[in-house]
């Protein structure tokens, strides 16, 4: 979905990820002007003084918009991972995978994943996906960032 640099690179802002606490990698997304950091606790280190995860928390938990990827089979209730600051929650889940054709060069030409955009009670609807969106691996990146 994103580039996974090293922060040391110096391409992506870290957005309060220290290199040394929160782990060497992250996801992110940029142009020449826009910039998005995705918070991925899975990239995030996990510590034996911490069992109840508060470090990764501290960051995901200031994100007003919240990406997460559902393949449990289950639905994503919004308050999954409750934060003082979530409004929106945006659920990709996969939908459907088709054969790759013979003549295909690309293994996600057939697959499409279904996009929800959740809202804070009382929150206006905001954006182009309404109740949900079908939407192909080819195009997803673009309504994601």
């Amino acid at each position: 979905m994103a580039d996974h640099p090293a922060r040391s690179s110096g391409h992506v802002r870290g957005g309060g990820l220290d290199l040394d606490k929160d782990g060497k990698y992250i996801y992110a997304w940029w142009d020449d002007i826009r910039q998005i950091l995705y918070h991925t606790a899975t990239l995030m280190l996990n510590y034996e003084h911490d069992p109840h995860f508060d470090n990764k928390k501290q960051h995901i938990g200031n994100d007003l918009v919240q990406t997460t990827w559902n393949d449990s089979g289950m639905p994503y209730h919004f308050n999954m991972l409750s934060t003082q600051f979530q409004f929106v929650n945006v659920v990709v889940e996969p939908h459907l995978l088709r054969a790759i054709a013979a003549f295909s060069n690309s293994l996600h030409e057939n697959e499409y994943f279904r996009m929800i955009v959740q809202r804070t009670p009382g929150m206006t609807e905001s954006s182009p996906i309404g109740n949900f969106k079908l939407i192909s691996a080819e195009n997803l990146l673009l309504l994601v960032c």
